[in-house]
């Protein structure tokens, strides 16, 4: 039996057209074949299901292993021949894990602004059917048992206009030590620079019409004062991994799944997105872990709560509360 290679690659690209088709690989590795990611291929639905995005790098399949990005440039370099000049130099640069990692976003970048010039549209591999929830394949099988309000508040669908809406009341609650911290919240608009019990907030869980992003906006409204609004993003990365992104690039990735009533969502860490590149980043020590559940309260609410914890001083930022479903424009 004949070993296979596959290589899925944006066919629009002016630069990923010639690259792929002037690849060479060794005949140890098996037979090298080309996938326009443009064209109908069984291959894209494997891709789909894995929830690798072509928009952020080719795929390659070796060894029934599926290669992402700067994974799949290291792979094809490990695997690839000095037939040529620009085969030599392929497997000479991309030798190198740590140099492939560290020039695959910038390739990814002149890639996407070639398209953009040319007015080509992205691939959108990872569209979801309308009937496809974002969050259908974070908690796979367990999805259809989830109660009936938390369904509907994970129902948005990616690379649409869904708005979710839901409203409520959030007992909010910090200690003294942060209080040095709060212009930096008003500043950045990030977490809540306020206290209070049953304080009215309104949120909005917005689809984006080009993307599988998740855009998360929070409007708290506290006596007396102007409304404040944060605002946050979140992103499926693979399987039940989730990041949610606030500052810079800056996010908190997360485990979600449900379990005994709840959603939970549990910390796994910070990272900074650098060019699409999600790197481990040790915020925890500093920041603190942050946790989070929701579950369900009543036949039309829910209760959700948060919390950060910090290594040394325990709690250092709390809210949790009570919503209702308000608006589901689907």
């Amino acid at each position: 039996m004949k070993k296979e290679v596959w290589l899925i690659y944006d066919g629009e690209c002016l630069i990923c057209r010639p690259t792929a088709n002037a690849l060479k690989i060794k005949k140890a590795a098996g037979i090298l074949h080309l996938v326009n990611a443009r064209e109908p291929h069984p291959i894209l639905e494997e891709i789909k299901q894995a929830g690798l995005n072509l928009d952020d790098g080719m795929v390659v399949k070796f060894k029934h292993t599926l290669y992402h990005g700067a994974d799949a440039q290291y792979i094809l370099a490990m695997i690839g021949t000095d037939v040529d000049w620009f085969n030599r130099m392929n497997v000479l640069f991309f030798h190198s894990k740590l140099i492939a990692t560290l020039v695959y976003p910038i390739l990814r970048f002149i890639r996407n602004t070639i398209l953009k010039i040319n007015g080509i549209k992205k691939l959108n591999n990872l569209a979801t059917h309308k009937s496809e929830s974002i969050f259908q394949s974070v908690f796979g099988q367990k999805w259809h048992i989830l109660p009936d309000i938390l369904r509907k508040r994970y129902s948005n669908s990616s690379y649409s206009n869904d708005i979710i809406t839901v409203q409520g009341k959030l007992d909010i609650s910090f200690p003294t030590m942060m209080y040095p911290f709060l212009h930096f919240f008003r500043l950045f608009n990030i977490l809540v620079p306020y206290q209070g019990n049953d304080v009215p907030v309104a949120v909005n869980f917005r689809s984006m019409p080009d993307s599988s992003i998740l855009c998360f906006d929070r409007t708290f409204h506290f006596p007396n004062k102007k409304a404040y609004q944060f605002r946050s993003y979140m992103q499926h990365i693979k399987e039940n991994i989730v990041v949610e992104f606030v500052l810079l690039g800056i996010g908190w990735r997360m485990k979600m799944h449900y379990e005994d009533g709840k959603v939970i969502m549990q910390h796994d860490g910070y990272v900074w997105s650098v060019f699409g590149k999600l790197i481990p980043i040790p915020l925890s020590i500093i920041l603190g872990k942050i946790y989070a559940e929701e579950q369900l309260e009543s036949q039309d609410s829910f209760s959700m709560l948060m919390n950060i914890t910090h290594p040394l001083f325990g709690t250092i930022f709390r809210y949790s509360g009570k919503f209702k479903l308000e608006v589901d424009n689907k």
